[in-house]
């Protein structure tokens, strides 16, 4: 069935509120609770909407079950959990974000659905960016609000900036004019941060660009022009600071809050708990005790004191969840990047062609993107996994759809 506006302002708007953090930007916003009032529309418009036997395809039939099992597993750790009620304080929370799975999901259903997706990545920059710059950059990191540190921001761009390039090809004028100045102010704001991990991020973005991208002869040139215009932007904009920062990310000692140190006691702590982990939510908490206990060895300096987050999202899972729930969690990754491999290949009208493969890889690119800086933040539970991981059940649903009818045609001779 066609949704109606309503419903898609509703879940979009749920998901600017997650990603964009208005609340965060403007504080006044919060004794509004932009996020509260969102997540009970979406609730009114699911029950509304409960009655749509929509028809799913294995691939999302795939990611349904193994959310189900990832689930159950942290109910069951919860049970356990060295820090009951942080779990379940932990569980309430976590809940929203699967509201918001559930509703992009259910209430998105077209390739216009996922540019709006789109859309919202990129003023969801510019609610971030725009502010940030205001100040001026300094020789200190900068970040806005509370929810994203530095990292978390530089992340959050790095991911965005592969929707950010696909409306600069796709869109009409008036979203361009949205999604330049996004991409402008998210490759200065990504430098402010001084983020190495953004630095390799913003990299591996330009290979996606280059090598995933499908373009006609004319947008090639808006490409290379693209490519060109961030590369002078990054160069003119990153001063001397920034590039002594960025040559210390492979010297020794110079991992950014002694994270080998953390992640070989994660994995000690993984052993000691490997069958329901410590309980969703009490990472920091387990770190500490353990660390109060002496259970790790001693290395002389304020990291046998203080207690640390795991700045890993699969050592945060492994732990927290145990065995079981890290492999859930990867199945959840493995059948979303299994649907989007199999949405590339898929047969399409020519005239979607085009702009379905740019889709998928415009997904496939953040999700990539998503993937590696994963491995130096804890952000295995945050709302921009949810996002993809739902586009990717969009993509692969659209696709199904989209075969059945180029078969069907091809079948009669239409």
């Amino acid at each position: 069935m066609q949704k109606n506006r309503f419903q898609k302002f509703a879940i979009l708007g749920l998901l600017y509120v997650n990603l964009g953090r208005p609340q965060d930007v403007l504080p006044f916003l919060k004794d509004l609770h932009p996020g509260g009032v969102f997540s009970v529309l979406v609730l009114y418009v699911l029950f509304q909407d409960r009655h749509d036997n929509r028809a799913f395809n294995g691939d999302v039939h795939a990611l349904k079950k193994w959310f189900g099992i990832f689930w159950l597993l942290m109910l069951f750790s919860t049970l356990s959990s060295i820090y009951f009620r942080a779990s379940i304080e932990f569980i309430f929370e976590y809940s929203k974000v699967i509201l918001l799975l559930w509703g992009l999901v259910s209430l998105l259903e077209d390739e216009q659905d996922l540019i709006s997706v789109a859309q919202v990545f990129a003023v969801s920059v510019l609610t971030l960016c725009l502010p940030l710059l205001a100040g001026g950059l300094s020789m200190e990191r900068t970040s806005v609000g509370t929810f994203y540190d530095p990292n978390d921001i530089a992340m959050f761009i790095a991911c965005a900036l592969p929707f950010v390039l696909f409306l600069l090809h796709a869109g009409k004028s008036r979203v361009r004019m949205v999604a330049l100045p996004a991409l402008g102010s998210g490759i200065v704001s990504l430098i402010a941060t001084q983020s190495r991990m953004g630095f390799l991020a913003l990299i591996l973005n330009g290979l996606f660009y280059l090598f995933l991208s499908q373009v006609n002869s004319q947008s090639n040139l808006r490409k290379l022009a693209l490519v060109g215009g961030m590369v002078l932007l990054f160069a003119f904009t990153a001063g001397d600071i920034y590039w002594d920062r960025i040559k210390t990310t492979f010297e020794t000692g110079q991992t950014g809050s002694g994270r080998t140190l953390v992640w070989e006691r994660s994995l000690k702590m993984l052993s000691e708990h490997p069958v329901v982990g410590v309980g969703p939510g009490t990472f920091i908490s387990a770190y500490g005790r353990t660390l109060q206990a002496g259970g790790f060895e001693t290395v002389g300096n304020e990291y046998d004191r203080a207690w640390k987050a795991a700045h890993n999202s699969y050592l945060v899972v492994a732990v927290e969840l145990g065995v079981g729930g890290f492999l859930a969690f990867l199945m959840i990754i493995l059948a979303s990047l299994r649907g989007l491999n199999r949405a590339r290949k898929t047969p399409l009208s020519n005239e979607k062609q085009t702009q379905m493969r740019n889709l998928v890889n415009m997904v496939i690119a953040s999700f990539g993107v998503y993937l590696f800086c994963a491995m130096f933040l804890s952000q295995a539970y945050s709302s921009l996994l949810m996002t993809l991981v739902a586009c990717s059940m969009l993509i692969a649903r659209i696709c199904a759809g989209s075969c059945e009818k180029v078969t069907e045609s091809a079948r009669f001779g239409w």
